[in-house]
């Protein structure tokens, strides 16, 4: 048996789907008659490109020093560890591809709508000024930290310099794959990076060590995005059916120190990548699904 469709959650996704900027305008007609996974799984792909205004401690990779030109750069680099710890807004020093956030394309790899160093590597970059720079911080960001790698540019990309910074910092963590051995002929990054550009999945080998490098979908999308949509769906579906039942959500609101409302109506919401339930009378949002930044 098929069950139509909940007004609540039909809502959310007709508010997702207007929400994408579109290149052009009427591919927004594409995001309106996608699977709704596809089209949540869309949406945080391009969201997760932002980076929520919050506080975060910056860390500083060891190795900055020895990958790229952060050396030339640290003055700028300071400012924007500053901006960061005080919790300010990181668009001024974003690309301004986040404009487009579905495309048209013809080859599903095209990376005309996706961020690739984020898919591959949940890396953000940032350019050094809000005017724009050649240089970018690479940065990972999660909710608490600001992880510094490297100083590089749009080339590090490809050429092998962002993917070797990147292995040689997962050394030691919970990327280093334990107990497999390295290849005695490693491929080299740039071959690395033009499978991965193709959507295919790699490992990196320092050393002895072998390290997870990118994790992607063929599409070139990032797994992490797709199981992040499928925990949504999933809460989604579960708490709908519960809403509609007397004095639902009252414990909420009672635990945040609020008043319950005569007659609540909820709806569901997303912001950045978290997904929210929120009380329409009152605005009082609850968080129910959180994202990793």
């Amino acid at each position: 048996m098929v069950y139509p469709e909940r007004p609540r959650i039909r809502d959310f996704y007709e508010r997702l789907a207007d929400s994408i900027p579109c290149e052009p305008e009427e591919s927004r007609a594409d995001l309106r008659a996608m699977d709704r996974w596809e089209l949540l799984s869309r949406y945080i792909g391009w969201a997760d490109r932002f980076v929520p205004a919050r506080p975060r401690r910056v860390v500083t990779w060891d190795g900055i020093l020895r990958h790229g030109s952060a050396r030339h750069h640290s003055e700028a680099v300071l400012a924007l560890a500053a901006e960061i710890e005080t919790g300010n807004d990181m668009r001024p020093y974003l690309s301004d591809q986040l404009n487009y956030g579905y495309v048209r394309a013809k080859d599903q790899t095209l990376w005309g709508n996706k961020d690739y160093v984020l898919n591959a590597y949940e890396m953000h970059h940032l350019h050094l000024s809000p005017s724009g720079t050649k240089e970018l911080l690479y940065v990972s960001f999660s909710r608490v930290d600001a992880f510094f790698l490297m100083v590089g540019d749009h080339k590090s990309f490809d050429d092998g310099t962002l993917a070797q910074a990147v292995a040689d910092a997962r050394v030691g963590t919970s990327y280093e794959l334990k107990g497999i051995l390295g290849s005695r002929q490693p491929e080299t990054m740039s071959e690395h990076n033009r499978r991965q550009r193709r959507g295919l999945s790699t490992a990196f080998q320092v050393g002895d060590q072998v390290v997870m490098g990118a994790l992607l979908s063929s599409a070139g999308t990032s797994p992490l995005h797709t199981m992040h949509a499928d925990r949504i769906t999933e809460a989604m579906q579960q708490l709908d059916v519960q809403i509609d039942e007397p004095q639902f959500g009252r414990d909420w609101f009672e635990q945040n120190g609020k008043s319950y409302p005569a007659t609540p109506t909820f709806k569901w919401a997303i912001q950045y990548c978290d997904l929210y339930l929120v009380e329409t009378t009152t605005s009082v949002g609850f968080p129910i699904v959180k994202w990793r930044r």
